[in-house]
């Protein structure tokens, strides 16, 4: 038992180390809700060069504040398919529909993992 405690303190302490800061939850959390709200706003066809520099400062903001490895990837992926919805290049990747359905996942993946980490933040808190 104390060698899996141990264990589990490596573990823990590794995961700690691996953060280049801890996560800011609720910017976190309000860049979620704007990435969403942005999108909710821009339902069909392209983006124009206007709304992907706001989406490009959306992501910015919600990798400063979630620098965890796997929110950064979903938030990689939001902006490369917003990229793709600029670009009007969507026909290679079954048309916008699909791209923004594809956004949709990488939000929810970024919702998912935030609520994850909290969780274990705050079990490991407590």
């Amino acid at each position: 038992m104390r060698r899996f405690a141990r264990e589990l303190g490596v573990a823990q302490k590794l995961r700690q180390s691996t953060q280049m800061t801890p996560i800011d939850f609720e910017q976190a959390r309000a860049a979620h809700r704007a990435l969403e709200q942005f999108f909710a706003a821009h339902p069909k066809g392209r983006l124009g060069p206007d709304a992907l520099v706001d989406v490009q400062a959306l992501c910015r903001a919600a990798t400063h504040a979630a620098p965890d490895v796997e929110c950064r990837r979903a938030i990689r992926s939001i902006e490369n398919y917003s990229e793709l919805l600029s670009s009007g290049d969507t026909g290679r990747v079954r048309g916008a529909d699909f791209v923004r359905l594809r956004v949709q996942n990488a939000l929810a993946s970024f919702r998912s993992k935030l609520k994850a980490i909290e969780a274990t933040d705050t079990a490991t808190a407590a």
